[in-house]
């Protein structure tokens, strides 16, 4: 004999009641419930995985020093030469290098054209030679429509005097930024001050400094000039970090179908176990109840 429910007046058989309760509490746990907590698994996943990226940074101070025949293989037109103050491995002891992960030794330098060379199309050549045998150049751009286009990509150089000036960066100053050298992060953590780095050459890193040669085309900023190892992602990191936002949704999807997939089993072979087992119990009943009545 069927079983009615009744609501708004109108009569339901039970076991379609049971059956819409049953997917409505599946649904509603799966969104409300495991969701969330697959976004919590793979922030986790993805923090234990990705280590801070970045060492602590250390502030750049310049003095203006005689060359002395520091540059002496290198083109310029001033004697005098730039020299930051010391870089040395105490400025990192506190900081913990994943030891499997290399890292790339950077320096980001803040410049200014000197005044006679901003409103020129002028690019120049600027030597540097770190820790006295690492030694590059590159390249300072002093046009005013390269260094506004590097800030404002998206306004072009011609309609800047239409936009609101809050909204354009007129600063012009350019930021350089040096990749030194790499090294693994094991080799950070040791204690002493040797290091090797990738091309196999071993460099004393105490008591470093960085030299810049032709200073009369540029001034430097001091308070935004920093040195830093920041990671260098290989693999599977690579993407992760890079394509961050796709691989966030695409984790907790996967990690959100996986928990939905398992609780729904188990919770559906539960019921089904507990129905076989009231079925049992009714089959054992129904001979005696026949009996009673014959």
């Amino acid at each position: 004999m069927n079983k009615y429910f009744q609501i708004f007046g109108i009569y339901l058989p039970l076991k379609l009641t049971r059956n819409w309760l049953y997917i409505t509490t599946t649904i509603l746990s799966s969104i409300f419930i495991i969701l969330p907590i697959s976004f919590i698994t793979y922030n986790k996943y993805y923090n234990t995985l990705i280590p801070i990226s970045n060492s602590p940074f250390i502030n750049l101070k310049f003095n203006e020093i005689h060359n002395n025949n520091i540059f002496d293989n290198y083109n310029q037109e001033n004697d005098n030469i730039l020299i930051s103050n010391l870089i040395s491995t105490s400025n990192f002891e506190n900081f913990k290098f994943d030891d499997k992960s290399p890292y790339i030794f950077k320096i980001k330098l803040n410049l200014y054209c000197s005044k006679n060379l901003q409103h020129t199309k002028c690019i120049n050549k600027i030597d540097y030679i770190f820790n006295s045998t690492l030694k590059n150049s590159f390249i300072l751009d002093c046009d005013p429509v390269s260094v506004y286009s590097n800030k404002n990509q998206f306004i072009p150089y011609g309609f800047k005097n239409y936009i609101p000036s809050n909204i354009i960066n007129f600063q012009k100053n350019n930021e350089i930024e040096l990749d030194i050298f790499e090294i693994m992060g094991d080799k950070l953590n040791q204690e002493n001050n040797k290091i090797l780095n990738l091309v196999g050459t071993s460099t004393e890193f105490d008591y470093n400094k960085l030299l810049l040669n032709n200073i009369q085309n540029y001034i430097i900023d001091d308070n935004e000039s920093f040195a830093w190892f920041e990671i260098k992602w290989t693999g599977f990191r690579y993407y992760l970090v890079k394509y961050y936002y796709f691989f966030y949704v695409l984790g907790t999807l996967i990690f959100w179908i996986i928990s939905s997939t398992t609780s729904v089993l188990i919770g559906y072979a539960m019921l089904w176990k507990t129905i076989s087992k009231i079925q049992r119990k009714n089959e054992k009943r129904l001979p005696k109840i026949k009996q009673e009545r014959i």
